[in-house]
């Protein structure tokens, strides 16, 4: 959750900010041009709610993002099935939608091909004998909102509906003038049973009060009243469909006063890099900060590093980091005092061990609230979201130091199952190969050879050395190096010290605007 930004990268929408736009289902292969190497197949525990019960689970969340009500209405037919240990019709399940079938995911640890699937011809032809069924079943209403309603009748004054859900939405609804009766005079129990038709609706009353004129009789026809009804729950529908922005306003204390301290500052040069032999002769001298992965930076020795040395938590750990026990112990004997902590667990992490922490860009801070959290929680700088804009990033109050990824073929997508396993394996891979999308751009693919978690690079790096001039105002820019020779690191370093200019680059999304 949140570190995936194929979409944004791809096609200025952002998953983090709920627009995504698929683009792991289109092809995206290593030899197979029309192989769609990141498309998963949709997960489907159903067969297994009885385990998850007993392992404590109390709560289930079912995707339907993107998908018809057929989908839903089987989805949870299947499930509550399930549950009430009743048959449930898998192949109607699969049939209403599904990539090549499903998946149990990451439940049973089964990695593999059989993870990944695409949309075919005969699954969506294989939806058409199921879908009429699967609609009777969500043809009527659930009655799942309460309401409370106030009926008013008095003499020479039209008759008044009140109606509210626990939402906090009211509409007061007024009628005719009720006439004297003559025959058969409007009873409470005559008005509760028109009131009370709320068959077909998603209503049901949970109190209802009647007031009628204690003078004589009176009477209105049950056809107004119906009218009434009606016409009192179709404005109360309309106010609950209608958009309400959920507001965040805190204090104008607050943040009234963003503490900017000097709006013109020129940014220091910081490199984080891959692996330790990496690292360039003369790196020590040209930046303020060199950034390894905590297994690698345990392997340097040069004095003139350690000096600057950092070293960065994994952004994703299954383990609580006690495999980096030994060279974290290793770091802190040989005066490493900082750790790059790219989510929350991994600022707790650093600071439990006696390092200080920095935020990385993995903690998606976009604002100058989610900075001061940050430093609230002992981050001493942070690097912000590439997902930010250039202009919005040196707009942010200084709570805390920060700066950007300023050049690098960023991380679009990380994940425990290989995708350019499925088509070439592990064998003879150095740790790093590609993958090309249907335009042939080549995106950089790979664990680094530890098999535990792969990435997926963008295909072009992000480059910024020929507009330094538009970065002062941040505290520091990071060159994030990944698949680059030693000297092609260093010509990088140069270039951001002294200004310099590429072609086939990307400026990332620092000068558009996502959805």
């Amino acid at each position: 959750s949140g570190q995936c930004y194929l979409s944004s990268m791809i096609g200025a929408r952002s998953g983090n900010r709920g627009l995504c736009a698929q683009p792991c289902r289109l092809p995206f292969y290593s030899r197979e041009r029309d192989a769609c190497g990141l498309s998963l197949k949709d997960l489907s525990l159903v067969q297994q709610l009885g385990e998850l019960r007993d392992l404590g689970v109390t709560s289930l969340k079912i995707e339907g993002r993107m998908k018809r009500p057929e989908y839903v209405a089987a989805a949870v037919t299947a499930c509550q099935a399930a549950l009430e240990g009743r048959p449930t019709d898998l192949n109607q399940l699969q049939s209403v939608f599904s990539r090549s079938g499903f998946t149990r995911g990451y439940y049973n640890s089964a990695l593999g091909p059989e993870m990944f699937g695409t949309r075919r011809k005969e699954d969506v032809v294989s939806a058409e004998g199921v879908l009429r069924d699967l609609a009777r079943l969500y043809q009527k209403e659930s009655p799942r909102v309460a309401l409370t309603g106030r009926f008013v009748m008095q003499a020479g004054q039209p008759v008044r509906l009140e109606v509210a859900d626990r939402d906090g939405n009211l509409v007061e609804e007024t009628g005719d003038c009720p006439q004297p009766a003559v025959n058969k005079p409007t009873t409470p129990e005559l008005i509760e049973q028109s009131l009370g038709k709320l068959g077909g609706t998603p209503y049901r009353w949970e109190s209802l009060a009647v007031e009628l004129d204690a003078g004589e009789p009176l009477a209105l026809p049950v056809s107004r009243l119906n009218a009434l009804r009606r016409s009192a729950l179709e404005r109360l529908s309309a106010l609950r469909a209608a958009a309400k922005p959920v507001g965040f306003c805190p204090p104008a204390h607050d943040l009234a006063a963003v503490p900017k301290l000097l709006i013109y500052k020129r940014p220091t040069l910081r490199a984080r890099f891959a692996r330790a032999d990496q690292v360039p002769p003369g790196a020590a001298q040209a930046l303020e900060q060199v950034i390894l992965p905590a297994a690698e930076a345990a392997k340097v020795d040069d004095p003139a590093l350690l000096a600057k040395l950092v070293g960065e938590l994994p952004r994703i750990d299954f383990d609580n980091y006690r495999g980096l026990d030994a060279p974290l112990a290793r770091l802190k004997e040989r005066g490493v005092i900082r750790l790059l902590a790219g989510n929350l667990g991994a600022v707790y992490e650093a600071k439990r061990r006696g390092f200080q922490a920095a935020g990385d860009w993995g903690l998606n801070v976009v604002n100058s609230y989610a900075l001061r959290a940050c430093a609230a929680l002992g981050c001493e700088d942070v690097t912000l979201s590439f997902e930010l804009s250039l202009a919005e990033a040196k707009r942010l109050g200084d709570f805390a130091p920060h700066g950007i990824v300023a050049y690098g073929c960023l991380p679009l997508m990380i994940v425990r199952n290989c995708p350019a396993r499925r088509e070439t394996g592990c064998k003879g891979c150095p740790g790093w190969t590609e993958m090309r999308d249907r335009l042939g751009n080549r995106f950089p693919v790979g664990c680094g050879g530890s098999h535990k978690l792969a990435e997926v690079l963008n295909c072009k790096p992000v480059y910024l050395a020929d507009r330094l001039p538009e970065l002062d105002g941040l505290d520091f820019l990071t060159l994030y190096f990944t698949t680059e020779s030693p000297a092609e690191c260093a010509r990088v370093i140069e270039e951001y010290r002294r200004g310099g200019k590429r072609q086939e680059i990307t400026r990332g999304l620092y000068y558009r605007n996502i959805l």
